[in-house]
């Protein structure tokens, strides 16, 4: 029998490398999926179908589904920059007094406020007005910081939103935006515990700011230019981490994560500060900690 020797190289070159016959396949969705790691075994959060799009009426895992919405951020140019500062505060209030279709309608919306507004549909839609309005504040900071990671903008965001060494290990991105630092370490390393929707919906429901007045205090409305801003009292209660509580419901399914959540215990009358009766004891503790330690010199890392 003859055989085709067209492949074969000449006499003493060696053999031709198999590789580069082989075609450029691209990344395997397990390679390139926006949760990192994951699961070993089938999870909540697994899915080889886009979730965020509601696929075949099935209601999709809240956790992927808003991966997919964040996804990893873009440098924002100095023109993006600028529009996303100026819009920063009358954004997230709009949004919750007139609807986010009207900001739509005004030609106010970004990409990132665009992926905000679903985050904001997905996670924060149950959720008191006042809780609405801080995380979407919190997150709008953190998102920004992300596009433009320079030390000027690093100083904007609260502290303890830095990222912490963990968060240099390969995480799904959406970790990064849950304000307690106790709770972003522990997701990294299993988030598979949390990635259910129940998780989120208990979230929802048990979010609580300690805010003694009412939502309506938490803005003001700017008669000459039209937007609203957000009061510097209210901005100053959401960049202090006492303040960002759940209630006990929460912790009877969750209870190990009263290590790094403060426990809701009614709002005092008067609140200077963060009341002592306002968080458990060992919950501000916690924080003091880590607030401590943050202050030695802790880096803010972009994932």
């Amino acid at each position: 029998m003859a055989f085709d020797n067209s492949i074969l190289p000449p006499a003493g070159n060696g053999f031709i490398p198999i590789q580069p016959l082989l075609p450029n396949l691209p990344p395997t969705p397990e390679e390139d999926d926006v949760i990192i790691p994951k699961a070993p075994v089938l999870c909540h959060c697994s899915s080889p179908t886009n979730c965020a799009s509601g696929y075949h009426d099935v209601k999709p895992n809240i956790w992927r589904a808003i991966n997919e919405v964040l996804v990893k951020p873009t440098k924002l140019s100095a023109d993006e920059i600028a529009m996303e500062e100026y819009n920063a505060e009358d954004i997230p209030v709009r949004a919750i007094v007139e609807g986010w279709d009207s900001i739509e309608r005004a030609g106010k919306m970004t990409p990132t406020w665009r992926k905000l507004r679903r985050a904001d549909e997905l996670c924060f839609a149950n959720c008191a007005d006042t809780e609405r309005l801080a995380a979407m504040r919190i997150c709008h900071l953190l998102i920004t910081y992300h596009g433009d990671p320079t030390m000027e903008r690093r100083a904007t965001l609260p502290r303890w939103y830095w990222n912490r060494p963990s968060q240099a290990l390969p995480h799904s991105y959406g970790i990064d935006f849950f304000v307690w630092p106790g709770l972003r370490e522990r997701l990294i390393f299993s988030q598979h515990q949390y990635c259910t929707n129940t998780f989120w919906e208990l979230l929802q429901t048990n979010l609580k700011i300690l805010w003694t007045d009412t939502f309506q205090d938490t803005f003001y409305h700017n008669a000459h230019t039209g937007k609203y801003h957000i009061s510097p009292l209210f901005e100053q209660r959401i960049r202090d981490i006492n303040a960002w509580t759940m209630s006990t419901d929460f912790f009877q399914h969750f209870p190990e994560l009263s290590e790094d959540i403060p426990a809701y215990m009614g709002i005092p009358a008067s609140m200077g500060g963060v009341h002592p009766s306002a968080v458990v004891p060992s919950s501000r503790r916690r924080y003091e900690d880590d607030e401590s330690k943050v202050h030695k010199g802790q880096r803010a890392a972009i994932c």
